[in-house]
């Protein structure tokens, strides 16, 4: 028997459809207006700051452009299908180097086969465990550090890869190495590799250059965190951790630290070199020119060495961008051939571990979405996070050059004030340099425990903390489809914390309040270049046209601009009002109307 159909049946189906849909659009409009307004709140939930309300605009507080953010509304991990964003742990052997400077091996392996990075051949077969000591890449210059993306290979790393090759030994036996050897590699049967690392300060003699103990007179120890490729609003989605840590540091009970968001930092060129040679050295990046035609000069870790610092960088992509501000400086002429040498080194430099296979892949595709430092899949190296090891290094040069780390047989109660050193720190990561914009978050653990006061080496009432990046997100989603991600890409992220007793020093308050508001204007990498040099209290002025002579040393038929000045120091000057053009930002370039 055939039931007679519902008339009605139709209808109801068209009306469920339409209120079920009315109602997923209001959700869907409720959820995006949610998420453009967090787009603008930074620490303690602050609101982005308006220009107050008067006739006529104030220039530098300009309003990003508006931009409905789609890419914070999917409800899934982007990268999910490249399995879990951890590191395999592995217990089964360990290294590391004792008190006393002994490199102590624990393997149960019989035979350790090692192979070539570039091909089958065999570098050794040994009985038992190996170590492979890895190069002193701080001394290198342009030629040994060339890794330009457009030549064909990596030469830091093949020069790196076939220095670890020729110094790659049978473990034997406790061993002692000399003190210039701060990282090695150790190989246990066909386990993963285990990078060991050590600091040492070695002891001054009558020639080496004066160390401060302290700070000089109105200066500051450094850490600047030079996170790549992290706009402002992707610093708040992916590194809620952190970003507690950092409102505790400013306004916990015991808080001698004051923290400065900057609202509208923004993008002096597309990608990161325009970017971080202002950053780190001051120089305006003509796109044309090859790294060896640029105007050279002395990037921040050398200018602080030379200031009597001892300064220290880590690179987790193979790279050293101190060769490229100073290549076309440091050419020496040396039977007709050219040769670029590192004429000013550094205390410290930890580049070469980041030239190892897996991690960095051998060849000319040492950098993709599957492998590499710009990879989406989890970074792994020695097992563990590559971020994590490099905030563990970080660790250990702080507490190292603050003398925390007196030996198991050192019956001193404090530190020994002789022994400190006044420290300048650059820490470069890449976890935001990739296209899924998730593997950013695996940074957030270790890192909340580096600045935590409770876990910290850090003495926060003498050190400045710099986190920086350069630009947004150039990968991805977000920027290749959205409008968001174009705006995301011209404002990265840039915070200071101070210790309060530096921004009182001058007894109105001005520090305070020029830097206060400077945090609410547009500024660029300029300004924070010059405003980190300021770190180095008392000798900035006196190194300033030291710097710049360097700056202009290689200036041929009136090439290279002018002496000028290119930023503001945010604390002891104040910040004119003034819009992209008046910053340096190029009219194409400006997202902040």
């Amino acid at each position: 028997m055939n039931r007679p159909v519902d008339a009605r049946r139709p209808k109801r189906f068209w009306y469920q459809l339409g209120l079920g849909s009315a109602i997923a659009c209001l959700v869907l409009i409720y959820a995006s207006m949610a998420k453009e307004s967090a787009l603008d709140v930074g620490f303690f939930d602050q609101q982005m700051p308006e220009a107050p309300s008067t006739e006529v605009d104030v220039l530098g507080m300009c309003q990003w452009e508006g931009r409905v953010p789609w890419f914070d509304m999917i409800p899934f991990r982007l990268n999910f299908f490249t399995g879990p964003m951890t590191c395999p742990k592995d217990d089964t052997f360990s290294a590391h180097f004792s008190d006393d400077g002994e490199l102590i091996v624990n393997c149960d392996a019989t035979t350790t086969l090692v192979r070539s990075y570039f091909n089958d051949s065999v570098v050794g077969n040994f009985e038992g465990p190996a170590y492979s000591l890895l190069p002193e890449t701080v001394n290198w210059g342009y030629v040994l550090k060339n890794d330009s993306l457009k030549a064909v290979h990596n030469d830091l790393q093949r020069h790196a890869l076939e220095y670890i090759e020729d110094h790659t030994f049978p473990y034997e036996g406790i061993v002692r190495l000399n003190d210039s050897v701060d990282t090695v590699l150790v190989k246990c049967g066909s386990r993963e590799p285990r990078l060991v690392t050590r600091i040492v300060i070695p002891e001054p003699t009558d020639t080496s250059p004066m160390k401060h103990t302290k700070p000089p007179e109105d200066g500051l120890n450094v850490v600047t965190l030079f996170i790549d490729a992290v706009s402002r609003p992707q610093f708040h989605r992916r590194l809620p951790k952190t970003r507690q840590i950092l409102e505790n540091l400013a306004a916990g009970p015991s808080s001698q630290s004051s923290l400065f968001q900057f609202w509208r930092y923004h993008t002096i060129g597309m990608n990161t070199d325009p970017n971080t040679r202002a950053l780190w050295a001051g120089l305006e990046t003509d796109e044309s020119l090859l790294p060896t035609e640029q105007t050279s000069g002395s990037p921040l870790w050398e200018q602080f060495e030379d200031a009597g610092y001892t300064s220290a960088r880590i690179d987790p992509m193979c790279q050293d961008w101190t060769a490229y501000y100073d290549a076309a400086q440091l050419q020496e002429e040396s039977n007709g051939t050219t040769v670029y040498a590192n004429a000013r080194p550094l205390s410290f430099e930890h580049v070469a571990w980041s030239c190892l296979p897996p991690y960095m892949p051998v060849g000319p595709h040492f950098a993709g979405n599957f492998a590499g430092a710009t990879s989406i899949k989890a970074r792994c190296i020695s097992d563990t996070h590559v971020g994590w090891h490099e905030l563990d290094w970080a660790s250990d040069f702080i507490s190292t050059v603050q003398d925390k780390m007196a030996s198991a047989s050192d019956t001193r109660s404090t530190p020994n004030q002789d022994r400190q050193r006044a420290y300048y720190l650059n820490a470069a990561f890449m976890e935001g340099h990739e296209g899924s914009g998730e593997v950013l978050a695996t940074l957030d653990d270790r890192l909340a425990i580096f600045l935590d006061p409770a876990t910290s080496p850090i003495d926060f009432s003498n050190t400045a903390v710099v986190i920086v990046s350069d630009h947004g997100a150039l990968m991805g989603l977000n920027y290749a489809f959205l409008h968001n991600g174009k705006v995301e890409a011209a404002s990265p992220f840039a915070a200071m914390l101070l210790p309060d007793s530096y921004l009182e020093r001058d007894s109105d308050g001005s520090r305070r309040e020029k830097l206060a508001r400077a945090s609410e204007r547009l500024v660029t990498a300029f300004d924070l270049y010059e405003t980190m040099r300021g770190f180095m209290g008392q000798d900035r002025e006196r190194r300033w046209d030291q710097h710049r002579g360097q700056v202009h040393a290689t200036e041929q038929d009136g090439k290279a601009g002018t002496d000028e000045r290119r930023g503001f120091d945010l604390i002891r000057e104040n910040l004119p009002d003034r819009g992209c053009e008046g910053a340096g930002v190029p009219p194409d370039m400006c997202r902040c109307r």
